[in-house]
């Protein structure tokens, strides 16, 4: 495991990558693309195990920190889609020059994975795309958080929410200019296909997953869909339920693109 920083140099982002340590070593490298704000914390820990698990199988992956998120410099207002985008363009420029590797998965959890769909639409070459609890609609993902943190702010006397222009949610500021990109983002849009094989899984059975695996298919992917009853480890709907590691879907993760980019 290596951290570093990468990227251009007024816009660097942190990285952990890890280099793949089973008795095979394959030809393409994986960037994992996380959540954004509270779901980024709550998720982080299944993530890095997803990581290891991947190297186990003979994959370089990388992980890294959005601009303005994490680790990665940057203020937290300066997010953006546009920006993320980016980001992930840079991840993967950065994943072929660690491992001088040919091929690209990309692995999306949440807001993760509706980026990685619309930077496979502009690639074209990725191998395969894991789209994991995915947001396909922006604006029903964007009224959900904000239930989320009125429910919260309703547990307690007095509101901690930020004043306008910027708004907090669930502890994370967002600007009027990403809710605006939010509002307007929907992955069911998207003309191109994102990559040679698709998988969708959710642990919360949805018609958004089912309509984006149809979607995907019918861009000319060889799209698959999986649901795999588990605590989402996105929100906390019990105590304890974002430090349990969901094995069983770690496992579905690591045997498809093990068997999608041979």
């Amino acid at each position: 495991m290596q951290p570093f920083y990468f990227g251009r140099p007024d816009k660097s982002l942190f990285g952990i990558y890890h280099p793949p340590s089973g008795e095979r070593t394959r030809n393409c490298g994986i960037v994992i693309c996380h959540p954004i704000g509270r779901e980024y914390i709550l998720g982080y820990r299944a993530l890095r195990q997803l990581a290891y698990q991947l190297t186990r199988a003979g994959f370089a992956v990388l992980r890294f920190d959005y601009y303005g998120c994490g680790d990665s410099p940057g203020d937290a207002l300066e997010g953006s889609i546009t920006q993320w985008i980016n980001d992930i363009e840079t991840a993967i420029a950065e994943i072929k020059s660690c491992g001088k590797l040919s091929r690209i998965c990309l692995i999306g959890a949440r807001l993760g994975a509706t980026l990685s769909v619309v930077v496979g639409t502009q690639h074209a070459d990725l191998e395969a795309i894991v789209l994991w609890d995915p947001v396909v609609d922006g604006k029903h993902y964007l009224d959900n958080l904000i239930g989320q943190h009125q429910e919260w702010l309703d547990e307690r006397p007095t509101s901690m929410q930020l004043s306008e222009p910027n708004k907090e949610i669930l502890g994370f500021p967002i600007t009027q200019a990403l809710e605006e990109d939010l509002q307007q983002l929907n992955v069911l849009n998207v003309k191109i296909r994102p990559a040679r094989h698709a998988l969708t899984l959710e642990t919360d059975k949805t018609h958004y997953g089912l309509q984006l695996s149809d979607h995907l298919r019918a861009t000319g992917a060889n799209s698959e869909y999986q649901h795999i009853s588990t605590p989402r480890v996105w929100l906390r709907e019990r105590r304890g339920d974002n430090v349990v590691v969901p094995a069983q879907i770690l496992r579905a993760i690591v045997g498809w693109v093990s068997r999608n980019t041979t």
